[in-house]
């Protein structure tokens, strides 16, 4: 019988901190794990002939998935033309060098590859397998007897899939699975509606006003985030401002990253700006959003010699065991 070598990789980003690991890993770590598998299908000395297309193969490959994720009442993934082209070309360049590797030829791992495509995630997973048959079905089972790359292809985070099939020497071919839950950067308006709605309700349950924007605090608030996001100095608060309090959150899930913000304890404090950036880094390859809430106190006496801002960084772990960058301040500088 043909041999099917397989790996897996799961990469997630639980509020952008990675957790490396090796072996079969429970969900928001990323690992990776090998095995070899004994395939069904085409034998040493049957010719190449006839046999279907790799993208024939492509497509029912993703059609196996999905009817597996069906069949347990979990939404069907959604074929991405980006993934497709990263899987294909990845398989590509297993069939080349005749390896089996997670890692290209220049080291650059799954999430390289993702960032370096522009796609936006906020979880990932890879399957790659060189195998010794062409029937999509003896592939995807022999994924599924396999707990790593099952958990890939089952994983509920999940959205979006690509599938590369390429063919390597004599009778085998090599086989990605990319996978990812898909991040859709919202603009920054509709952001900040949605953190003030949050704010707003929390206010409305303790019987206080509405918060006040004010587009000079607003602006400050922006720059705030675009300071974070670019991993710069936050700047100074300008003194005119009177007492203040931040409140400071990042992360690639937006309601999570919103939650945050609005159990701020916002006590003394009616009038704001709310900042937002988006942005990716080592610390958050597929991107995430930094979210910047300026308070400034009810009272509308100034005090002059409020010069400066001073921000502390409490990392929170999260319950699903991710963990989000939350930093708080309290305006004291004189």
């Amino acid at each position: 019988m043909a041999t099917a070598d397989m790996h897996h990789r799961r990469l997630c980003f639980a509020f952008a901190v990675l957790i490396p690991a090796l072996g079969a890993l429970p969900a928001a770590v990323h690992g990776h794990e090998s095995v070899a598998l004994r395939g069904r299908g085409t034998d040493a000395g049957q010719q190449v002939t006839g046999l279907p297309s790799t993208e024939e193969i492509e497509r029912e490959l993703l059609a196996a998935i999905n009817k597996e994720r069906a069949g347990r009442n979990l939404a069907v993934l959604r074929p991405s033309r980006a993934l497709t082209d990263l899987a294909r070309s990845h398989s590509a360049e297993m069939a080349r060098g005749n390896i089996l590797s997670h890692e290209s030829s220049d080291g650059k791992s799954f999430t390289d590859r993702l960032a370096e495509a522009g796609v936006a995630f906020a979880a990932n997973g890879e399957n790659v397998a060189r195998s010794g048959t062409f029937v999509a079905d003896l592939i995807h089972q022999s994924f599924m007897e396999s707990p790593g790359h099952r958990e890939n292809v089952l994983n509920p985070d999940f959205d979006e899939v690509g599938i590369g099939i390429v063919r390597g020497p004599g009778t085998s071919c090599y086989v990605t699975e990319d996978f990812i839950r898909r991040l859709v950067q919202k603009p920054a308006a509709e952001v900040r509606a949605l953190v003030l709605g949050a704010l707003n309700e929390k206010r409305a349950r303790k019987d206080l006003p509405p918060v006040v924007l004010i587009d000079e605090v607003g602006r400050t608030a922006d720059a705030f985030a675009a300071a974070k996001a670019a991993g710069r100095e936050l700047p100074p608060v300008p003194s005119l401002f009177g007492k203040t309090a931040v409140r400071l959150a990042i992360g690639p899930e937006l309601a999570q990253v919103i939650g945050v913000i609005r159990e701020s304890d916002l006590t003394g404090y009616g009038r704001a700006g709310i900042g937002v950036a988006f942005s990716r880094g080592p610390e958050h390859p597929g991107g995430a959003y930094f979210i910047c809430v300026l308070l400034i106190e009810d009272s509308r006496s100034a005090d002059p010699e409020v010069k400066s801002i001073g921000i502390s960084t409490l990392p929170l772990q999260s319950e699903d065991g991710g963990r989000l960058e939350y930093a708080v301040a309290v305006i004291l500088g004189r």
